[in-house]
């Protein structure tokens, strides 16, 4: 995929997510989702697990007042054999584009899946609205 397509799979996902289109957003993984969190723990989630955290990350960014989220990729690595690693910030913007937090990932993807292309680790930098890392997505965490 060229670095404009990576863009636009980033901010489809996005959209995905804020329009509560939560099955849409979920093929963008592999499963069971490896997830990274601050802390050494590790969580490997379910699609229904993914979709529960999906769906809980989108009801606490409209509580917080958020209405979009703006996808950016700030950097691609493709020297890994078959893999593509995006590091992305989801920017929670309010009415108007005004920003209000956002979350920082590390998107490992395998890059030789047909499209769309398949996220099969996710490394959690920092959660928008200062959200608790403990268990957000139901799976058992490991440490």
């Amino acid at each position: 995929m060229t670095d404009a397509e990576l863009a636009v799979f980033c901010q489809d996902l996005a959209d995905a997510v804020m329009d509560g289109r939560m099955e849409d957003a979920s093929h963008a993984y592999a499963y069971p989702l490896a997830l990274y969190i601050p802390g050494g723990m590790s969580i490997e989630a379910s699609k229904a697990q993914t979709i529960a955290a999906l769906t809980a990350r989108r009801g606490m960014a409209v509580a917080h007042g958020a209405t979009s989220i703006a996808a950016s990729i700030s950097h691609i690595d493709r020297s890994r054999s078959g893999r593509i690693v995006l590091d992305v910030m989801w920017t929670y913007l309010a009415e108007g584009g005004l920003p209000l937090d956002h979350t920082d990932l590390r998107y490992y993807c395998i890059a030789d899946h047909p499209k769309p292309l398949k996220i099969e680790l996710i490394e959690i930098g920092r959660f928008a609205f200062e959200e608790s890392f403990e268990n957000w997505t139901g799976a058992p965490l490991r440490h």
